[in-house]
């Protein structure tokens, strides 16, 4: 097993030991970060153990996957920034008044989509050729 997955996994643990354990011994009484904890502790062993199921020892990138990844990553970002802009002139305009939870989480939400559908068209593309 990689180094780093052993890393990843053993401070996901350690997180969601914190978030289960502060809690019982009085140390933290806020629920949500200790909900917090948990979460974030249990995706990254989810993330450690997956990553190593699918890749072991292997390589894990090529200059292929990272010229795709980097690719749909500025065009998801140049995407994102007109979204902004409509979102800015249609505010300005008077077409609508978002409030900023909103946008925010539409920002995020469109940046994750607009990213992931990039990277597969972009993957198709480069398997054609």
């Amino acid at each position: 097993m990689k180094r780093r997955y052993i890393l990843q996994i053993g401070a996901g643990f350690l997180l969601a030991a914190a978030g289960i354990l502060l809690p019982i011994t009085g140390t933290l009484t806020d629920t949500a970060a200790s909900s917090a904890l948990i979460s974030v502790g249990t995706v990254m062993v989810t993330f450690g153990v997956l990553n190593h199921r699918r890749f072991g020892d292997e390589i894990e990138t090529d200059e292929r996957t990272r010229k795709i990844g980097g690719e749909a990553a500025s065009w998801s970002w140049f995407a994102t920034l007109i979204l902004l802009c409509i979102i800015f002139w249609a505010n300005k305009l008077g077409g609508f008044t978002p409030d900023i939870e909103g946008v925010i989480l539409g920002t995020i939400l469109f940046m994750a989509l607009t990213g992931a559908a990039f990277s597969w068209y972009f993957a198709r593309r480069e398997a054609r050729e």
